[in-house]
């Protein structure tokens, strides 16, 4: 019994430190379907009737509590700009405008189940109005009054190291709650001059598009790391609002 014991303890030393080292444990694919359906659930579709009359999904939104859905910053402006028919990106005094009468702007949503597939009505559109808006990081904060069912999405404790895998939902090309897996590329420092946005970043390598503005970037535990915000000039390449920065927008 003397001897088996030494080697039983150093057995769940290496046992209990491989799983709970830093609290987090690689990812189960077997635990990818339920994870899906939680992201689908705390994740919205910003939409917008297009000029057939048709309710489209322009970019999506993660619900961070009962009534708070966090979205990018240029989804809220789209649709200021479409509304009032003004272009921000043509000269200061429309995009001073476009600032002036954000907050308290009316953005209609979707949530997963009143969805009933492209081009058709949805069975229930909802609205929410901004309350918070964030230029250089390119977030906004919607805030609802008539609160549907669903689940919210909690901030994660860590930020993924390079190379863990993502789980991202949004709605590219108009197409509702699409799944894409995705991985951490990089994370940048820098700010992106060229788009007059201030970083961090989380560079995501997958499949991400125009219509996924807005969505999460989810950790293996369906936890939010990131916000969608630009496409990059390369394949599969993205930038998502930096972990650190939603913490301080939030708080």
């Amino acid at each position: 019994m003397q001897k088996i014991l030494p080697v039983f303890l150093v057995m769940m030393f290496y046992i209990l430190t491989g799983c709970l080292s830093h609290g987090r444990v690689l990812n189960d694919s077997s635990n990818v379907p339920s994870l899906i359906s939680d992201i689908r659930s705390n994740t919205v579709a910003l939409v917008l009737r297009d000029n057939d009359g048709d309710i489209v999904p322009y970019c999506t939104g993660v619900w961070v509590s009962a009534d708070k859905i966090l979205t990018a910053d240029h989804c809220a402006k789209a649709m200021i700009e479409q509304t009032l028919n003004v272009d921000a990106a043509a000269g200061d005094e429309e995009r001073k405008l476009v600032e002036m009468l954000q907050i308290n702007f009316e953005i209609n949503y979707v949530i997963d189940s009143d969805e009933r597939g492209i081009w058709n009505e949805p069975d229930k559109i909802y609205s929410a109005i901004v309350v918070k808006f964030d230029f250089d990081h390119d977030l906004a904060l919607l805030a609802v009054s008539d609160q549907p069912s669903h689940k919210f999405a909690t901030l994660a404790k860590y930020v993924p190291d390079q190379g863990e895998q993502l789980h991202v939902m949004g709605m590219p090309a108009n197409l509702y709650w699409t799944y894409t897996p995705a991985h951490v590329g990089a994370y940048r420092e820098e700010n992106m001059r060229t788009l007059k946005l201030k970083g961090p970043w989380l560079q995501v390598m997958g499949p991400v598009w125009k219509g996924n503005s807005g969505g999460g970037a989810f950790n293996s535990y369906g936890e939010l790391v990131g916000i969608a915000s630009r496409t990059a000039p390369m394949p599969s390449c993205s930038f998502f609002v930096h972990l650190s920065t939603i913490k301080r927008f939030l708080d």
